[in-house]
């Protein structure tokens, strides 16, 4: 069985794909402000660690048991970087959402006007794809036995590709939002200011009208009083 020649340079592509799912968890911790430890990721590679000394087991015995369990640790170590990417742009999202709540649409339209035409619709396109993605690892999870056929290492090679570029996408948008901080504080200022001129303005107009209500009240008695003197 001539399996130990490839053995060296299956272990090279799946150091390949370590480093990048590694670099994708580093990135999680260092976008966590609050320490939290994420599982997902690391009991993918733990299970993928798991595939790996099957695989190492197995290469003098079994050729399909071998592939199978290389593709196993190439599938677990792309779910490791996929969850990691996953919780990556729900990160990012929230971010978005949390620098925006603080403005009014108002202060959006005039302070970033692609905003809602470009922008937001991407986002939310993203998290639609990203819940999909995840109801579909889910279900998968509910099965008691995997197979780890090329359709389930394809699959989960796309899936982490698209949660890469999903990231780098909204890292992308997340930036360009933050330089445009300053023209929505300036225009909620501006808001802020003219909101409140309109409510001294009609503390001014509602006392007015008060006033000329007294008034109009006090010529009217005074006409009555005068009216019983003329007669």
């Amino acid at each position: 069985m001539k399996i130990n020649h490839k053995f060296d340079s299956l272990l090279d592509e799946i150091d390949i794909l370590y480093v990048e799912s590694k670099k994708a968890i580093i990135l999680l911790e260092n976008y966590n402000p609050e320490n939290k430890t994420f599982i997902a990721p690391l009991n993918e590679m733990r299970n993928a660690l798991d595939h790996i000394m099957k695989m190492i087991s197995s290469r003098n015995k079994s050729q399909d048991e071998f592939y199978e369990q290389y593709r196993g640790a190439r599938s677990h170590i792309r779910r490791a970087g996929y969850d990691a990417y996953e919780l990556l742009c729900i990160s990012i999202s929230d971010y978005i959402f949390t620098i925006l709540k603080d403005f009014s649409s108002e202060d959006i339209v005039k302070g970033f006007p692609n905003y809602y035409s470009d922008i937001k619709p991407k986002i939310h396109e993203i998290k639609r794809k990203t819940a999909e993605l995840r109801a579909r690892k889910e279900k998968r999870k509910q099965q008691e036995t995997e197979v780890f056929d090329e359709k389930v290492v394809n699959e989960d090679e796309n899936t982490y590709r698209y949660y890469f570029e999903a990231f780098e996408e909204l890292n992308h948008y997340c930036k360009i939002i933050e330089n445009h901080i300053p023209c929505m504080l300036e225009c909620k200022e501006q808001r802020l200011k003219q909101e409140q001129k309109n409510t001294e303005f009609n503390k001014k107009s509602h006392r007015y009208t008060i006033l000329n209500i007294i008034v109009a009240v006090l010529l009217f008695l005074a006409g009555l009083v005068i009216g019983k003197f003329v007669k």
